[in-house]
Formats: structure tokens, sequence, C-alpha cells
């Protein structure tokens, strides 16, 4: 018996983000990374373009598995922390509907 299994092209494949929105509801939270980046390109008359690339990777999840990952990412930020020094965060913004952005 032999059985077929389709992997989509992009198994696998590492995704750097550079910016994520977190909101979240009784049943869920939702986490949206994203990488924005410029392609910056020379027009035939000499001119310059820039055209912004926005990728979004959504992952949704329940609470419980939230607070598990919260949890992993404490221990490991710890860890690091202790092998390389204290990571500075820039900031974060609270937006009024209560989500959290970090960019």
């Amino acid at each position: 018996m032999s059985e077929n299994i389709n992997l989509k092209d992009d198994f696998g494949v590492t995704k750097y983000v550079d910016e994520v929105t977190i909101s979240r509801s009784p049943n869920e939270f939702v986490m949206d990374f994203k990488k924005i980046a410029p392609r910056f390109t020379r027009s035939i008359n000499g001119g310059n373009n820039t055209t912004v690339i926005v990728e979004h990777f959504p992952l949704v999840m329940t609470p419980y598995f939230a607070k598990v990952l919260l949890k992993a990412l404490e221990k490991q930020v710890s860890i690091f922390e202790d092998q390389v020094g204290e990571i500075k965060i820039n900031g974060e913004k609270e937006s009024k509907d209560n989500s959290s952005y970090i960019g």
C-alpha cells in the first residue's frame, strides 16, 4: 500500500519578520507577524521607484498554548541574556483596541 504525501513549496522555509501585532478574544490569541521590505528600482527614464513589500504570517492559538509559548520564550530569553547580555527594547505601542504592536 502506497500513500502520496504532498508538501507545500514553502514547507520548512524560515521566515524573517520585523514587526508583530498581537490581539486576542476570549477564545484565541492572534499574532500577525509581518515582514516589511522596501525595494528600490531604477526606471527606464532614470528615476527611482520604491515599492514596499509587506508579507503577513498570522498565527492563531488557544489561550492555553499562548501561555505555554510565553513561558518557553521567557525561559529562552533569560538564557540568552545570561550568555549575551540584556536585550534593549525600543518600545511597545498599545492601541485603543488593546492589541499590541511591536516593531
